[in-house]
């Protein structure tokens, strides 16, 4: 049995939330930190968590320049081969 410990006598843990006494294999961690038994243990909502966003999204562009801004000619100005 490579990889499992063996015990004289299973080890035991209190449940944060009821206060159980359970195996200690049996506790599982919680999103708010606490070892909790199977029965009181909360999964984390998913309103709670942060969003995803795309790892390329705000990154810097190398040489990057403004946009021009669009040049207008008011119709005097206009000449006929403008046209």
């Amino acid at each position: 049995m490579a990889g499992t410990a063996t015990y004289a006598c299973e080890p035991k843990g209190a449940c944060d939330r009821c206060g159980f006494v359970v195996a200690h294999r049996r506790l599982r961690k919680e999103w708010t930190g606490n070892m909790v038994c199977p029965p009181c243990f909360d999964p984390r909502p998913a309103d709670t968590r942060p969003p995803r966003l795309d790892a390329r999204e705000g990154a810097p562009i190398r040489d990057a320049r403004p946009e021009p801004k669009p040049v207008y000619r008011a119709e005097s100005e206009l000449g006929g081969e403008d046209l």
